[in-house]
């Protein structure tokens, strides 16, 4: 089955990829069914999102404003608010499926290196690169993992020591004390 071809109006193109649009309750349903398949049918130990939520570019939009004036019913301001807010319910309903019906299968995400710079949100890191979780990705991981909605998290630190906008050292830290306290693992990517 091609969710391309049974919902074509749930399809979008964000940098130059074709996404399910997450902005769409019954889009979200659609994918929270296709994993719980995979963890009801096949012994599985996990599962692992990587970092493709709301990923577009410059040149490659989500346009989802349809979606946003059809589904928001005002309890947003922005859509980037109202993004964010669909991808922690995706992540949110995914993991309480997941915990209901196998507790042992680990669900986990690995998201892009830096969650968000402090120079737009205080508690961000001390890092000042272009594409960020919260503002870029409109996922709201540090969110997910105070809620301890994911078993793990495996930011993609591809950066090195001597990186001045992003060091690996500060970005490791700052991942280092987001978990601190909470049942969820740190795995550096």
């Amino acid at each position: 089955k091609s969710v391309y071809r049974e919902h074509p109006a749930w399809i979008r193109t964000a940098a130059n990829r074709c996404v399910v649009d997450p902005g769409i309750p019954n889009a979200r349903a659609w994918v929270i069914q296709r994993v719980m398949e995979v963890v009801r049918n096949y012994d599985v130990d996990g599962i692992h999102f990587d970092d493709y939520f709301y990923y577009e570019s410059s040149s490659s939009k989500l346009n989802d404003q349809k979606t946003y004036e059809a589904y928001n019913k005002g309890q947003f301001s922005n859509i980037g608010d109202w993004r964010r807010n669909n991808t922690w319910l995706l992540v949110k309903e995914l993991s309480e499926q997941i915990r209901n019906e196998k507790p042992w299968v680990k669900f986990g995400i690995s998201p892009s290196g830096v969650w968000g710079n402090q120079t737009e949100h205080p508690d961000g890191s001390n890092t000042a690169i272009s594409y960020t979780n919260y503002e870029s990705s409109f996922a709201d991981t540090k969110k997910w993992v105070e809620e301890e909605l994911i078993d793990y998290i495996a930011p993609q630190v591809y950066y090195s020591f001597a990186n001045t906008r992003a060091s690996y050292g500060e970005v490791v830290s700052w991942w280092a004390n987001v978990v601190k306290g909470k049942d969820v693992h740190l795995y550096i990517g």
